[in-house]
């Protein structure tokens, strides 16, 4: 199960008051909707009279189905009820006229019983039904949910992108941007399925569209997943980090498939959320196309921030300095940075940006430099997921070039977490590297600990005796070097025992 829980840098300008009202409001809807039981009494009362519809129906195949019923059936449903139809015919199971048109006549009261229950549910009172939309449902239905799992989970999305889209947007065009989204969902989900006698209800639509925007604005922000797994060992969950451009378009392929496969049976909106979606990242692209952001939103939040007065400079330096490199800025986004990582070097925010921006110049020195500072922040602060993943980036981003140090505290770091492979490949590239650099012969002491705790004896002994034979290794280093080949010796047969570590390399 992957759980989403916030995103790796949180730092905004203002408090998002914007989303926050937006949350309240949704969840105050709810409880007020909810109060006393009523929705779910509603509910259950539909549920019995459909399921007499169905069973009535089941029973008196040959009977005409009542319009709103017809509008209301699935395809499925429709094959179900043809075949039973045949099979009552063959039966030869249909009775005299007079008793069909009695039987016809309890079906039709029975189905007016249940569309008027059914419009008297909250839902479908304030939902947009397709087939009789009008522009105040279009409003209230964004402020409608069918249960506590249904609010949490758009809720949370809203927390994810909101805030952030805010940030960006100001608190003008942002509201615009989630309502014409949420009208746009409405849109293009009454296109969909026009005859639809089904409400739809949630803020999903709207959500998507700022999902959308967000993916366009914030592609490269990382969003915190918490792994747990199917059975429950807390010692298994993990923090996992995905980019934004590589969750948000999965999210949204998922969302086509799932209309592909369900068609109209699975009870969710599908159509909405893809119309939402696009329209949100489309307006995104035009806002960024005509520099709205940059020429006329971003200015006034300035100068805002400018007249009140910020008592935490620091958070309102990290903000600029992201503004800064959103507009490719890079030398005034190291320079904001900078002056945040001056002041408290362990600022995990700021370190991680000043990651980012040196990944966004490629140059190799400067993200090794500020790829070997994050770590260190990361494994000071005990955060070993994120320490494990940004070494996997930073060896992916610059596969040579990194610093010996960088490599040799990832090194260490991986093999005090088991995964001797990995480290003795960063070894190595201290070694082919760095060749006439005194850090080899940690390189390779480290590699021989690692191959050796594999059961891997010989290849420890060849990482020894190549650190033996390097020139830089002094009175300082050969009685160590000499102590672990006794141990090595001593422990049994010099020969290889399968473990899958780096071959010992040439110095």
């Amino acid at each position: 199960m992957f759980i989403p829980i916030g995103l790796d840098e949180t730092e905004t300008r203002r408090t998002p008051w914007v989303s926050l009202t937006l949350i309240a409001l949704n969840v105050v809807v709810f409880v007020v909707v909810s109060i006393g039981g009523q929705q779910e009494e509603v509910e259950r009362r539909v549920q019995e009279q459909g399921r007499q519809v169905a069973q009535y129906l089941e029973e008196h195949p040959y009977l005409e189905l009542p319009s709103p019923l017809d509008r209301r059936l699935s395809e499925r449903d429709r094959q179900h009820l043809e075949a039973a139809r045949k099979a009552s015919a063959r039966a030869g199971r249909i009775p005299a006229d007079w008793e069909i048109q009695k039987q016809q006549e309890q079906l039709d009261e029975m189905v007016r019983d249940f569309f008027t229950e059914l419009r008297s549910a909250p839902a479908q009172r304030w939902g947009l039904v397709p087939a009789h939309p009008d522009a105040l449902h279009f409003l209230t239905s964004m402020f409608m949910h069918g249960g506590w799992i249904h609010l949490i989970g758009n809720m949370v999305f809203l927390y994810l992108t909101g805030f952030f889209v805010e940030d960006a947007y100001g608190r003008i065009l942002y509201p615009a941007l989630y309502l014409l989204s949420g009208l746009a969902a409405g849109a293009v989900q009454i296109v969909h399925s026009p005859g639809s006698e089904v409400a739809v209800i949630g803020a999903s639509g709207a959500i998507a569209g700022i999902m959308g925007a967000f993916l366009v604005r914030y592609a490269r922000r990382r969003i915190v997943f918490l792994w747990i797994p199917f059975l429950f060992v807390p010692i298994f969950v993990r923090r996992i980090r995905v980019p934004a451009f590589v969750y948000l378009p999965f999210w949204f392929f998922g969302q086509v498939f799932l209309s592909e496969m369900s068609g109209e049976s699975s009870g969710v909106a599908v159509w909405a959320h893809i119309g939402g979606f696009i329209f949100g990242f489309l307006a995104a692209l035009l806002i960024a196309a005509f520099g709205i952001e940059t020429k006329y939103i971003d200015p006034a939040i300035e100068r805002e921030i400018g007249k009140t007065g910020s008592p935490q400079p620091e958070p309102a330096g990290l903000a600029r300095a992201i503004v800064a490199g959103a507009r490719g800025d890079l030398v005034e986004a190291r320079r904001a940075t900078g002056q945040i990582l001056r002041e408290d070097p362990r600022n995990l925010d700021a370190l991680r940006y000043a990651y980012t921006v040196a990944l966004s110049s490629n140059d190799p020195d400067e993200i090794g430099r500020q790829a070997a500072r994050l770590l260190d922040a990361y494994l000071a602060a005990g955060e070993n997921d994120p320490a494990a993943y940004l070494v996997k980036e930073a060896v992916t981003a610059v596969p040579t070039g990194l610093s010996a140090r960088f490599l040799l505290r990832a090194g260490d770091f991986l093999a005090r977490r088991g995964d001797g492979r990995q480290a003795l490949e960063l070894y190595d590239k201290v070694v082919q590297g760095f060749p006439d650099d005194p850090s080899v012969l940690r390189a390779l002491v480290q590699s021989a600990d690692v191959a050796a705790r594999g059961g891997d004896r010989f290849r420890a002994r060849k990482f020894l005796e190549q650190a033996q034979a390097h020139k830089a290794c002094g009175p300082e280093w050969r009685p160590m070097i000499e102590q672990k080949l006794a141990q090595v010796d001593q422990a049994g047969p010099s020969r290889p025992t399968g473990y899958r570590g780096s071959r010992p390399t040439s110095g």
